[in-house]
């Protein structure tokens, strides 16, 4: 984890997620409680040794758990996959924790933020409004502080113009690309978007499974620095 963070951090990323990928099959709600502690400790390991936020998602949807890890170790968002509403999914149905999780972070008083998915990856939503209702809905009723658009799987490149109806229904609430993001499609998709999330596009062959290339990140770091200009 450090030796690639520290690779990240040498080409100017902004943030890191820290996720539990490895654990697939994943849980669908809640993950054990070594999962919850661990994350805590390697997040807070992140948080000591570089001066960037840090964020934690537990897969499949451990909204609570990742809040707990991330309110100890001092990071500074959680991603959650299904933060309102019900999703068919592999792990089987997942209803959102929006109610649970908000009080959960009133009480612990840490305000650590709140990213959520909308359409999420490797899911079908059984409530399923327009994308721009969807979009105000899980920040205004659901409360999340930002929003993340996925395409269909992971690394699948996710539509403009679902990036577009996102914006223009909520303008005012950061959008992130949460898959599919490369040097190649960084400047279409930076047209609505915030910021993107990047994991498969800086892999070994492009894989998420592999081992960061170091070449792939210079190339996108590269791109990016161009786009932001």
């Amino acid at each position: 984890m450090l030796r690639e963070a520290e690779l990240y951090c040498a080409q100017g990323v902004d943030a890191f997620i820290l996720e539990n990928h490895g654990d697939a099959p994943f849980a669908k709600d809640e993950v054990e409680p070594h999962v919850v502690a661990a994350s805590a400790v390697y997040a807070a390991e992140l948080c000591r040794k570089f001066s960037l936020p840090v964020g934690i998602n537990l897969l499949r949807n451990d909204a609570l758990g990742a809040y707990g890890a991330a309110a100890a170790a001092g990071a500074a968002f959680i991603r959650v996959n299904v933060l309102t509403g019900i999703t068919a999914t592999d792990q089987g149905l997942i209803e959102g924790k929006a109610n649970e999780l908000l009080r959960y972070r009133a009480r612990v008083g840490v305000d650590t933020a709140i990213l959520a998915d909308l359409d999420v990856k490797f899911g079908t939503p059984l409530y399923r409004p327009d994308l721009g209702t969807l979009a105000r809905s899980t920040a205004l009723r659901g409360g999340a502080d930002g929003l993340i658009v996925s395409g269909t799987a992971t690394g699948a490149a996710c539509d403009l113009s679902d990036l577009a109806e996102v914006k223009s229904a909520i303008p005012e609430h950061p959008l992130f690309v949460g898959s599919g993001v490369t040097s190649e499609n960084l400047g279409d998709l930076l047209r609505f978007a915030d910021g993107v999330i990047v994991g498969s596009a800086l892999k070994e062959e492009g894989y998420v499974e592999n081992p960061v290339s170091k070449a792939r990140l210079e190339n996108f770091a590269k791109a990016w620095k161009s786009q932001k200009k």
